[in-house]
């Protein structure tokens, strides 16, 4: 469907990404989209207003997803893709930053993994 955001230049089909702090991807694995710029271009203000904000908004929001778009909060969702749909809907495809109201970052291990 060119012309509604889905399609590169090259009319090969992308996928944007950009929840929890990562750079926006396209479909194939390991490419970076040169048109979404790396994180910190992209979401470092985002981040900054979570990050100023996060003590306030544990007492009401502990365990929800916030959605934030430049310097504005655009809300507080029950799920990560509730607030996805929420941001993609308001502001069409592109860098959004959502992130789980946590007073601590979680810790993953993958066993055996080779980093």
């Amino acid at each position: 469907m060119p012309g509604q955001g889905f399609y590169n230049k090259d009319r090969r089909c992308v996928v944007l990404r950009a929840v929890y702090g990562r750079r926006a991807r396209n479909g194939r694995e390991g490419e970076i989209s040169s048109s979404q710029g790396s994180r910190s271009a992209s979401l470092s203000r985002e981040h900054a207003v979570y990050e100023a904000n996060l003590s306030r908004w544990l007492s009401d929001h502990e365990g929800e997803y916030v959605l934030i778009k430049g310097d504005k909060v655009d809300g507080f969702h029950e799920s990560r893709d509730e607030a996805l749909t929420a941001g993609y809907s308001r502001f069409g495809i592109g860098p959004l930053f959502v992130k789980q109201v946590s007073p601590s970052e979680p810790v993953h291990h993958i066993p055996g993994a080779l980093i």
